[in-house]
């Protein structure tokens, strides 16, 4: 994917793998934030200048958790390859 923007609740839970240390850290509720997450094809049209993060969701709370996610993508015929670095 290129890239998805969250809407969450204020639940707690959703985490991202921080590639430097290889340690999950929490990502922080803001309110009325939207989450931006980065995906592998835009890792690869970037030539890695933006990295796609690994993500999870851990909860321990008793309740639902509730968030809503819009994946935006390219024309399905737009060639993905690296753009020539500078």
């Amino acid at each position: 994917g290129m890239l998805t923007f969250l809407i969450t609740d204020g639940s707690k839970g959703l985490q991202f793998l921080d590639h430097r240390t290889k340690r999950w850290q929490a990502v922080p509720h803001m309110k009325d934030a939207i989450i931006v997450n980065i995906g592998d094809g835009l890792q690869r049209w970037t030539n890695d200048r933006y990295i796609s993060v690994m993500h999870r969701v851990i909860t321990t709370e008793r309740k639902h958790r509730y968030s809503a996610a819009f994946f935006w993508e390219p024309n399905p015929n737009a060639v993905i390859q690296c753009f020539p670095t500078i």
